[in-house]
């Protein structure tokens, strides 16, 4: 029935040009050469729809079947087109329109991973099926044949039957390569002319119908008030959706409530489970953190107790480097008197090696040999000597003791004192022993002056801390010397 607005079943518009085209005619006639599914991008389906009739020619028995269901109207064969009768050989594309006669497009859907299945069909001639079937005028010419355009337009001569609008597809399947220029002459030749193209489709107008060329001077656009046959299922669809939803609103409200109502108590009980499980984990928290408190309190002690042991350690490692650098200094010192004494140690053994080969040399010289006898005698006579001198001395002690009185006040008296220095000279061993035993007086001063060397003085630098030790002795037995030659010289 017809139908407003226009509703489009043709994959790239063509049924809405032809109808801006054809619109004016009533009850038209149509050829479908590759008619293929009746609904789903079929050029046809619309103008079946507003009472027009044709013939669909389709050799896929599929395709076939669904036409003679849904086109009780037409006329629908079941084969294909060429330019002689016989047979041909049909490659079908399994789930598709691309069912061709043509080897060359066969192999290439193959090698994209389509299912083919060949099989033998009859073949006829355009001009034999409009014999056949006693065709008149036809007002469009649609030709869709994979391949085989070119063979269908050379099996009608276009001069009894001339279809007012012809429209071929004019590239290869699946692909915008132009194959018009194989074909195109057969139409141009005859009374044709091209007016259109839409990137698939070539049109062209018989020369008779020039005054329909200007249906073709745009393409398809929203001045059409073209509607596409998926929009117009959809909208079908929302207005069956809306009666069913008007119809179940009460329902649907009352199954919404209880929803709800199942919905809010599942939510509480949820709620309640979300609050028990909230509560024991922030009980588990707060152990956690009493825990965490306790184990910082732990860390900090011991961090005070490992900051009062790192002090003690500092201090005590002060402590022994102070130690230890008088240690060193102590060990400096030591060195140094250990060198010094080295050094003295070494010159008292070269001076005693030298005294060592002196007593040798003289031990094994001729002289101390034969002065042998004589140092034997002299030994024996210092021994008696000293006997005598100590028998002596042991009897004239007590005399000596009870006469010293007497002396002491005899040698202050000046004159006696010169004349026994003068008589046994002034530093004789005598007087120095009457010296001694009437004043106490040691060694006189000049004895201790020639011991000293009057060069070196206790602040030398070269000499030894020994040799300094030794020569401040001096210096003080020198001294005190001088003072009691001094005192006994004024008594």
């Amino acid at each position: 029935m017809f139908q407003s607005p226009f509703v489009t079943y043709a994959q790239n518009g063509e049924d809405v040009l032809l109808w801006r085209a054809l619109k004016q005619v009533q009850r038209g006639f149509y050829i479908d050469v590759g008619a293929q599914d009746p609904v789903n991008d079929s050029v046809t389906k619309a103008f079946y729809e507003r009472g027009w009739q044709g013939i669909n020619i389709e050799p896929v028995q599929r395709w076939y079947d669904r036409l003679v269901q849904d086109r009780p109207h037409d006329v629908n064969l079941r084969v294909a087109v060429g330019n002689q009768p016989g047979t041909t050989r049909l490659f079908e594309v399994e789930g598709s329109g691309l069912s061709t006669s043509d080897p060359d497009f066969a192999h290439r859907h193959a090698a994209e991973g389509h299912v083919l299945h060949e099989q033998i069909v009859e073949c006829v001639t355009l001009d034999r099926i409009c014999t056949d079937n006693n065709v008149g005028t036809v007002h469009f010419l649609k030709i869709d044949c994979e391949g085989a355009e070119k063979a269908a337009l050379e099996g009608i001569a276009l001069s009894n039957v001339r279809p007012w609008i012809v429209l071929v597809e004019a590239t290869e399947p699946n692909s915008t390569k132009p194959t018009w220029d194989q074909w195109e002459h057969l139409l141009t030749g005859r009374g044709y002319r091209f007016v259109f193209f839409d990137g698939l489709n070539r049109f062209y107008l018989a020369d008779e119908h020039n005054n329909l060329a200007a249906a073709f001077d745009a393409p398809v656009n929203v001045f059409d008030s073209a509607q596409r046959l998926s929009e117009v299922d959809a909208q079908r669809q929302i207005t069956v959706l809306r009666g069913e939803i008007e119809g179940l609103k009460g329902a649907a409200v009352v199954a919404k409530l209880q929803a709800e109502l199942a919905t809010v108590t599942a939510q509480r009980a949820a709620a309640e489970v979300e609050r028990d499980a909230a509560t024991t984990e922030r009980n588990a928290i707060a152990a956690e953190r009493d825990a965490a408190t306790a184990e910082c309190n732990a860390i900090a002690a011991e961090r005070n107790a490992a900051t009062a042991e790192r002090d003690a350690v500092v201090v005590e490692r002060n402590a022994v480097t102070a130690e230890r650098d008088a240690v060193k200094s102590d060990r400096d010192v030591l060195r140094a008197h250990l060198s010094v004494a080295r050094d003295e140690a070494a010159v008292q053994q070269l001076e005693l090696g030298r005294l060592h080969a002196n007593q040798v040399a003289l031990l094994s010289s001729h002289s101390w040999r034969i002065t042998a006898p004589l140092r034997t005698c002299s030994r024996a006579g210092q021994w008696a000597f000293h006997r005598l001198h100590r028998m002596v001395y042991l009897a004239l002690r007590p005399f000596a003791r009870a006469a010293r009185p007497m002396l002491q006040r005899l040698a202050r008296w000046g004159m006696a004192r010169r004349l026994v220095t003068g008589i046994f000279g002034r530093h004789s061993r005598l007087v120095n022993t009457g010296r001694l035993f009437l004043v106490g007086s040691p060694m006189p001063p000049r004895v201790i002056e020639d011991m000293v060397s009057p060069d070196v003085t206790p602040e030398d630098p070269s000499l030894s801390a020994r040799g300094r030790e030794v020569l401040s002795a001096l210096e003080g037995m020198r001294t005190r010397a001088e003072g009691e030659s001094q005192g006994a010289s004024r008594t």
